[in-house]
């Protein structure tokens, strides 16, 4: 499976495109400071283009940055 995180208005085909709010591009809606809804190894890419910036110092988004890093998904 393949995500793309943070895809606003932007629809990817072969991804499952994901962000905050519902857009006419999004088909789930997530905010991707809480965990991924995603059993381990199940995700196979990730892309997520101006996603990161929005990230603060708070522990949600650095357990998401985590866990999109741990090695486990490419990046």
């Amino acid at each position: 499976m393949k995500l793309h995180l943070g895809c606003g208005n932007i629809k990817l085909e072969g991804y499952i495109n994901v962000d905050i709010r519902k857009t006419p591009a999004t088909d789930m809606v997530h905010d991707c400071a809480r965990e991924l809804p995603f059993k381990d190894e199940e995700v196979d890419e990730i892309y997520a283009v101006q996603l990161i910036e929005h990230f603060s110092a708070k522990k949600p988004y650095i357990d998401t940055y985590l866990e999109i890093f741990k090695g486990k998904v490419p990046f």
